[in-house]
C-alpha cells in the first residue's frame, strides 16, 4: 500500500508513547514493503533518523492555511491509498483532513488518547470506507467523537517494540530495594505516589526516575521529596529507550502509579520484557493486559500507602516476584508493536477495499 501518515508530531521531536508507537508502525510497514510518507511538523533537515520520506513541513494551529498547503502538495507528490491520521491535537485538524476529503482518499484514524474528543466540529467529513482505530476497549468506550468521524471503528491494542526491550529470560535475583518510575511528572501519571511510597519503606528502598516533565512538574517532585526527606534515596534520570531499559535492568520492581484512565500503558509492558516484576494501579486501558496475581500486583490509585504495601510483599516474596515476572514476560511476548503493525495494515487495507 501507499500510505501517508499524518501526525502532529514524530520522533526524535517527540519520545511520547503516542509518537513512538506511530514511529514503531512505521518501521515495520516499511520492512513489509508499503510504501509511506509522514508528515508532520517540526524542523526539517539534519540526520533525524527518519529518512527522506518523513516531512517536517505541517505547520501547527497557528497557521491553518500553510497546513491545508502543505498536505495538498504532498498528497499530489505521493498519491497515497490511505492516509493513517495518528494525533492530530497540535495541528488544524480541518485544514488538514479537508484536502484529504477533497481528494476522495480515505482516512484511518488512529486513536491512542483523547485528541479526538476535543476535536473541532467543522472539519469536512472523511471520505467513505475510513474507520476509526482505537488503541484499547477502554478508549472506545469513553470517546465521544464528531459527526464527521468515520462511523466505522475497531480496536487495535498497542504493543512494545521488543526489537529494544527485548524479553529477557527471567531468573531468580536477590532483593536490593530498587524502585523504579519511568514517565512524565505528570501529576496524573502518579510520580508523587511513587516518592511519597518511598517515605514509607525501610531507609535502605532507593527509587530511579526515568522521565520528562515541564519545571514547574519537576520542581513539584523535588518540593516533595525534600519535604519527606528521601532525596538523598532518589536518583533522576532523562534519555531515550536505552536509559530506560538500562533502568529496567537495573530494578527489583517497576512501580505504575498511574491515576488518569490511560488509554493502554507502555510502561508495564517494558519491564515486563526485561523480567521485572510491575506494581500498578490497573486504570483505563490498561487493564487490557494486566492481571492482579498473574503478571502484576495492582494497587488503587492515589494510595501511596498501597504501593508501598505491595512492594513490601515483593520483597519478602522471592516466589511470588518470579511468578509475576514469568506472567509479565508472557504479557510482553503478546502485546508487541510488530503485531500492533500487522493488525494495523489489515485496518488500513481494508479501509482501501472499502472505499474503492
Amino acid at each position: 500500500m501507499r500510505i501517508l501518515v499524518i501526525t502532529d508530531r514524530y520522533p526524535p521531536d517527540a519520545t511520547g508513547g503516542y509518537e513512538r508507537s506511530c514511529a514503531d508502525v512505521v518501521r515495520h510497514w516499511r520492512t513489509a514493503g508499503h510504501r509511506v510518507t509522514v508528515l508532520t511538523t517540526g524542523t526539517a533537515g539534519g540526520d533525524d533518523g527518519g529518512g527522506e520520506d518523513v516531512l517536517r513541513i505541517l505547520p501547527g494551529v497557528d497557521e491553518p492555511a500553510g497546513a491545508a498547503a502543505a498536505v495538498r502538495a504532498v498528497l499530489r507528490d505521493t498519491r497515497p491509498e490511505v492516509v493513517s491520521a495518528w494525533n492530530l491535537a497540535r495541528v488544524p485538524v480541518a485544514e488538514v483532513l479537508g484536502p484529504v476529503a477533497a481528494a476522495a482518499v480515505p482516512v484511518v484514524l488512529v486513536v491512542c488518547d483523547g485528541w479526538l474528543d476535543a476535536a473541532p466540529a467543522d472539519v469536512p467529513a472523511v471520505a467513505a470506507g475510513s474507520r476509526v482505530v482505537y488503541v484499547s476497549d477502554h478508549l472506545r468506550s469513553a470517546s465521544s467523537r464528531p459527526s464527521w468521524a468515520p462511523a466505522v471503528d475497531a480496536v487495535v491494542p498497542s504493543g512494545i517494540d521488543t526489537d529494544v526491550f527485548t524479553l529477557r529470560p527471567v531468573t531468580d535475583r536477590s532483593w536490593s530495594g530498587r524502585l523504579l518510575y519511568v514517565g512524565r511528572m505528570s501529576p496524573a501519571k502518579g510520580a508523587q505516589d511513587a516518592v511519597a511510597a518511598l517515605a514509607d519503606l525501610d531507609a535502605d528502598t532507593t527509587l530511579h526516575i526515568v522521565g520528562s516533565g515541564t519545571p514547574g512538574q519537576w520542581a513539584a517532585i523535588t518540593a516533595l521529596s525534600d519535604g519527606l526527606g528521601v532525596t538523598d534515596r532518589i536518583e533522576i534520570s532523562t534519555g531515550d529507550r536505552d536509559v530506560a531499559r538500562a533502568a529496567y535492568d537495573g530494578a527489583d520492581v517497576v512501580l505504575f502509579p498511574s491515576r488518569w484512565a490511560e488509554p493502554f500503558g507502555l510502561v508495564p509492558l517494558e519491564a515486563m520484557a526485561r523480567g521485572v516484576p510491575v506494581v500498578a494501579t490497573g486504570t483505563g486501558g490498561s487493564v487490557t493486559y494486566l492481571r492482579d496475581g498473574g503478571n502484576a500486583l495492582l494497587v488503587p490509585p492515589a494510595d501511596p500507602a498501597g504501593l508501598a504495601a505491595a512492594v513490601r510483599r515483593l520483597a519478602a516474596d522471592p516466589a511470588l516476584r518470579r511468578h509475576l515476572a514469568t506472567g509479565g514476560l508472557a504479557a510482553a511476548g503478546t502485546w508487541t508493536v510488530h503485531r500492533l503493525a500487522e493488525r494495523l495494515a489489515v485496518e488500513h487495507a481494508a479501509t482501501v477495499s472499502a472505499a474503492s
